[in-house]
């Protein structure tokens, strides 16, 4: 249903953000080789590295410009893209399905249909507004 790229770039979004919290009793670790989209207003790093230590992110630069303690460990990212997780407040979820906006339409299987959706295409939050 969604390309695999858009897939591995949310999945990775999850899988940092998963790694910061509790990752690897907070030793540092450097992501490298990677795609990394900081800001919409700048271009991406190409071939970029990000520091996470102590669960949070320290450093994001070109590869080589970062300068890391030996014990950091490595992980290569190469053919990946990291951004930050997106936040939309104001959405109307589970009515919509295809083109008609109903009720009838307001069910579990398109709540989570929907709110899939939304995390493949790096949304980490959503708020409804209702209807």
């Amino acid at each position: 249903m969604y390309s695999d790229t858009v897939r591995n770039r949310v999945i990775l979004t999850f899988a940092i953000g998963v790694l910061c919290v509790c990752g690897q009793a907070w030793s540092a670790t450097l992501y490298e080789n990677a795609r990394i989209i900081v800001d919409a207003r700048r271009a991406p790093i190409e071939n970029g590295a990000l520091l996470v230590d102590g669960g949070r992110v320290k450093k994001v630069g070109a590869n080589g410009t970062i300068t890391v303690p030996a014990s950091t460990t490595r992980v290569d990212l190469a053919g990946k893209t990291v951004i930050p997780a997106l936040i939309d407040t104001h959405i109307h979820i589970g009515f919509q399905k295809d083109l008609v906006y109903a009720e009838a339409n307001y069910t579990r299987e398109n709540l989570l249909d929907q709110l899939n959706r939304y995390a493949v295409a790096g949304y980490a939050a959503v708020m409804s507004l209702g209807t």
